[in-house]
């Protein structure tokens, strides 16, 4: 993690942690003071807590695993849609202020966002509906020099493992198999659809129904595969150098919120007899 010590003089936040910082007060009166939001106090204190312990949270999101698992594969449906060779590229960046490593930086800055599912895929919208991604477009942007970047929506078949575990979860609410791993038939449209919803190409589904000890191939009569023309959605922006001055002064009291806290834990410490 990075900087372990309690006083935050020269604390580096993420890219992807931007946004947070830029929540604006409910108050007028404490937004004209230039005060910061309960949200942002919140995150700030959550961050703190991780540091104070030396602990850091792993929860994960069924929404957030998913990206992580196919994040090649959405990479390569770009490369394909786009003609064009991307790699996933490794190099950490960082100034005074952010750090953070793009997915790719050739040119100009991409970031991936993988799908959960055909009704998260984000494919009539005209503009980037998360200002958080805004806000981590322009923090890679800054820290290497680019002027426009795209994010990349990716719409991509869902590993195995994680259907299964939402097969698991219907079927502990809506009974779909019997005690030997049989769905009932009455059963089989529902599965059907549900397995449908996070496969979009004819490969996927075979393999999946390969390992799946539960599903059969037969009963996808209807499948329709996606074109992959259709399971992309590409937006780009120009970097914003007022936001970014924004951001520099939202982490500056930031840092200085971090570190009231931490005098306020060194206060809590016993005294020594």
């Amino acid at each position: 993690m990075e900087n372990q010590s309690l006083n935050f003089d020269n604390y580096l936040f993420r890219c992807s942690s931007l946004g947070k910082l830029l929540t604006e007060p409910q108050s007028k009166a404490e937004k004209e003071a230039g005060l910061l939001s309960k949200t942002t106090e919140s995150y700030l204190q959550s961050l703190h807590k991780e540091v104070l312990f030396k602990r850091k949270s792993d929860l994960r999101s069924k929404y957030l695993d998913k990206g992580i698992q196919v994040e090649e594969q959405s990479l390569t449906l770009y490369s394909n849609t786009s003609k064009n060779i991307f790699f996933k590229n490794e190099k950490y960046f960082k100034n005074d202020f952010i750090c953070g490593t793009p997915d790719n930086c050739k040119g100009i800055i991409r970031d991936i966002k993988s799908s959960w599912d055909y009704t998260t895929f984000p494919f009539y919208d005209k503009e980037i509906k998360n200002k958080d991604y805004i806000a981590q477009l322009n923090g890679y942007m800054e820290l290497t020099g680019q002027e426009e970047a795209e994010l990349i929506y990716c719409l991509v078949d869902t590993p195995t493992r994680i259907i299964n575990d939402e097969l698991r979860r219907a079927d502990w609410k809506m009974l779909l198999f019997d005690n030997n791993g049989n769905a009932y038939e009455e059963k089989i449209d529902l599965i059907v659809e549900m397995v449908s919803n996070m496969i979009y190409t004819e490969k996927g589904l075979l393999d999946f129904c390969n390992e799946s000890e539960l599903v059969r191939l037969e009963w996808f009569d209807n499948f329709r595969e996606v074109p992959e023309w259709l399971r992309i959605k590409v937006f780009k922006i120009k970097k914003d150098q007022e936001l970014i001055n924004a951001i520099y002064s939202k982490i500056e009291k930031s840092r200085t919120y971090l570190n009231n806290l931490s005098l306020k834990v060194a206060n809590l410490m016993p005294v020594e007899i």
